[in-house]
């Protein structure tokens, strides 16, 4: 699926919702299951768009959890991985998806942060003209 990317934490501390349009990542999401010593996880891994297949991925969450669903916009929880040194931590994190932004075939919206001017017809200019 394609759409726009928030972080809503970094290393657990939260951020908030309301951020520079510089923070936001333009990209693809995915799921796949990711088997680790005694179970399989979900993970939702985010890819930049132009972005190789072969390079790390942007982002990733593990045992993601909705949180809520608002007017094309998904609230994530779940886990990422955080390297501390040669060790490895699990901290909580929370991803925004703005899905209603996507860029569609042959066109683009533009940043989540912008508004989208309507379509006003020539005909509905004159029926307000007069």
């Amino acid at each position: 699926m394609r759409a726009w990317l928030l972080r809503l934490r970094k290393d657990g501390v939260s951020l908030g919702d309301v951020r520079p349009a510089a923070d936001w990542l333009e990209g693809f999401v995915s799921s796949e299951q990711r088997h680790t010593r005694s179970r399989t996880v979900l993970c939702l891994v985010f890819r930049r768009v132009g972005d190789a297949n072969m390079l790390p991925n942007t982002a990733e969450l593990f045992d993601p959890h909705i949180l809520s669903v608002r007017h094309g916009t998904i609230y994530l929880r779940g886990h990422e991985r955080v390297q501390q040194g040669k060790a490895t931590a699990a901290v909580v994190q929370e991803w925004r998806l703005d899905c209603q932004r996507a860029v569609p075939p042959g066109g683009h919206y533009g940043s989540p942060l912008g508004e989208l001017a309507p379509v006003v017809r020539d005909s509905e200019r004159r029926e307000e003209e007069t």
